[in-house]
């Protein structure tokens, strides 16, 4: 009855892809949008994605996507782009509109941002006693980072969007640190660096990935590339913030 959210290649019926690219699969195919496809029904679909499993009240979807329209005529709005929505995807029952609230059937239509969240919350859920052991949470998270592959779609400047891209942005670099910790406690050095650098990659202002990479590389005693890592910190800092690293970074390299 719920198909299992962590497995991508399930045929679902529809699949939606809003990290690092926008692309809706349908029956195993892409479905191409022309460009006739109204801008505000794909708005629609990704606002749907950002409202999570869950969806939302017709009125808050209403507001959000017509906030230049009084009521009545925003729900109107917001009734027709459903409909040319429900068209424009080709299967009825993706979206589900129910007492007031509309959303994204999760037993029809998959949606990576979803998944993404859905994994690290099972990693993390429940009392300590009950949760997955260490090795059962790594594979959850690791298949998360996986579904992460760039940032929930970065076309878009409206403010429930850049709320949930800076959300999803968060709880990826957060996984990140728990999968190179892991590595790093049990000496797997290089793995961990990965992490840490998938995380510069999303945020290189973040001096913690840089001093976890720095530990690592001096417990491995490569202690040149320790100190390189450092200068690259303290380089990027100063030119985009003008600031030098903090006296916990300045600590660390003197400790290294």
């Amino acid at each position: 009855e719920i198909p299992p959210v962590e497995v991508e290649n399930w045929p679902w019926p529809i699949r939606v892809y809003t990290l690092g690219r926008f692309e809706v699969v349908k029956g195993g195919s892409s479905i191409k949008f022309n460009s006739k496809a109204p801008s505000r029904v794909i708005s629609l679909l990704v606002l749907l994605v950002a409202c999570g499993p869950n969806g939302a009240s017709e009125e808050r979807l209403a507001d959000l996507l017509r906030p230049d329209a009084e009521g009545d005529l925003a729900l109107q709005s917001l009734a027709t782009s459903l409909h040319r929505l429900r068209r424009l995807i080709g299967h009825e029952q993706a979206i589900q509109r129910r007492d007031g609230r509309v959303r994204l059937d999760p037993q029809h239509c998959w949606v990576d941002a979803h998944a993404f969240e859905a994994l690290l919350d099972r990693a993390e859920s429940g009392p300590r006693s009950s949760r997955p052991s260490a090795d059962a949470q790594a594979h959850l998270v690791e298949k998360a980072v996986r579904l992460y592959r760039g940032a929930f779609w970065s076309e878009s400047a409206e403010s429930w969007a850049l709320s949930y891209r800076e959300r999803l942005r968060q709880k990826y670099l957060r996984a990140l640190m728990h999968l190179g910790g892991q590595h790093e406690a049990g000496r797997r050095f290089d793995q961990a660096i990965g992490y840490y650098q998938k995380g510069l990659e999303v945020d290189n202002l973040a001096e913690e990935f840089y001093c976890r990479i720095m530990k690592c590389y001096s417990s491995a005693g490569r202690k040149a590339e320790a100190a390189a890592v450092y200068k690259k910190c303290k380089r990027i800092l100063h030119s985009v913030l003008g600031v030098d690293p903090s006296p916990k970074t300045e600590t660390l390299f003197k400790t290294l």
